[in-house]
């Protein structure tokens, strides 16, 4: 028997594209779905980093101190915003009250706290009552000058300290000092009118404190007057 002749090479290689062809319709898919794949490990990828990153200065901040000024309670309490907002109101309100009783007041804050320290402290310097008052001897100084042309201090010179000056209460800024004394603590027992002695106390201390930290903040130490 004869053999069959085998087929010409060019055959395997004429049917060779063909194949070819055929996987490259269907790579374009496979790419597709490939891509898909790795966009979405990238995707969780980048999510976990983030949320590492999160969870990191979450815990950076909890570890940061609290300022000393601030207090035990300055972590955002219920108590703290509470205490925020009422002292927000408290001076809205007390600015409403001082443009209503401006014309009614015999002096005005700034002399008022002065002689206030006149009466606790006697005949003091321009560089003491700055110190009380935790204002600066400059603006003391202007105060003084104003309130010695009203009739109200006297200043004269320090017996042991030429440069220094020693202020001192005139009985006509006695008086007006008492008025208005009087006239504050008469507001003052209106608004308590129905608190308890106990209350009254509570409040005293509580504003003393709330004062003395706030001396602290600014690096002074004002004063607290029993009202």
């Amino acid at each position: 028997m004869r053999k069959q002749p085998r087929k010409p090479r060019a055959h395997k290689q004429q049917a060779a594209p063909a194949r070819k062809r055929v996987r490259a319709d269907t790579t374009p898919g496979k790419l597709a779905r490939k891509q898909a794949r790795a966009d979405n490990k990238v995707a969780r990828r980048r999510a976990k980093a983030a949320n590492r990153a999160d969870k990191a200065n979450k815990a950076a901040k909890k570890q940061q101190p609290i300022p000393s000024f601030l207090g035990p309670n300055a972590t955002g309490t219920d108590s703290l915003e509470l205490a925020e907002r009422q002292l927000t109101l408290l001076v809205r309100t007390t600015a409403m009250l001082a443009q209503e009783n401006t014309r009614e007041a015999p002096l005005d804050r700034s002399s008022y706290l002065l002689l206030c320290t006149l009466d606790k402290k006697g005949p003091s310097t321009i560089s003491t009552l700055a110190a009380e008052l935790c204002l600066a001897a400059s603006t003391v100084t202007r105060q003084v000058a104003t309130m010695c042309a009203a009739g109200l201090v006297s200043s004269a010179a320090h017996p042991n300290d030429r440069r220094a000056r020693v202020i001192t209460m005139e009985s006509h800024g006695k008086e007006l000092f008492v008025a208005e004394r009087k006239r504050r603590r008469g507001v003052l027992r209106a608004i308590t009118g129905s608190w308890t002695d106990d209350e009254c106390e509570q409040l005293a201390e509580l504003l003393s404190r709330l004062n003395t930290s706030l001396g602290q903040l600014f690096e002074g130490a004002p004063l607290a007057y029993e009202l």
